[in-house]
């Protein structure tokens, strides 16, 4: 599925990528959003969420409720204060290291954070899948669900 304007022909045909301004058919996957700010250190990979307070994009934690529910992706590291650009819902993300067995599985927030295939069972935390594996190296990005709280 390419990003096409309605005047431009029918599907499968030319395309404008949205990134570059050329023409021809667009990945979807290089599609996102505009650049946000860390407010904290981020690892490239770890789910993140809006801190309200600050405004900027803090790592999410299934132990601890405020951090959750995770929005996105951090796509690179960034330090305090850098900009960076997150992938959301129906993107792709890199940067993980999977085996060919682990493809196709569900991706959760970690408890203290970062990603894992368990989904927690602890009493307090919060368990929300954010995608599933894509590759060895990558994730695809569902974030569309809110978090469960375990009893």
């Amino acid at each position: 599925m390419g990003w096409r304007r309605p005047d431009v022909g029918s599907p499968g045909g030319p395309t404008v990528d949205i990134n570059t301004g050329t023409h021809g058919q667009l990945d979807e996957d290089r599609v996102s959003a505009d650049a946000v700010i860390a407010g904290e250190p981020l690892t490239q990979g770890d789910p993140i969420y809006l801190d309200s307070a600050t405004n900027k994009w803090k790592k999410s934690n299934a132990a601890l409720i405020a951090t959750m529910p995770a929005r996105a992706v951090a796509t690179q590291a960034a330090v305090l204060d850098a900009s960076f650009i997150p992938a959301f819902s129906e993107q792709k993300a890199g940067g993980y290291v999977f085996v060919v067995g682990d493809r196709g599985k569900n991706v959760y927030v970690a408890s203290g954070g970062g990603i894992t295939l368990t989904p927690t069972a602890t009493s307090g935390e919060q368990l929300q899948r954010i995608g599933f594996v894509f590759s060895t190296s990558e994730i695809r990005v569902l974030i569309d669900e809110l978090p469960i709280s375990i009893q």
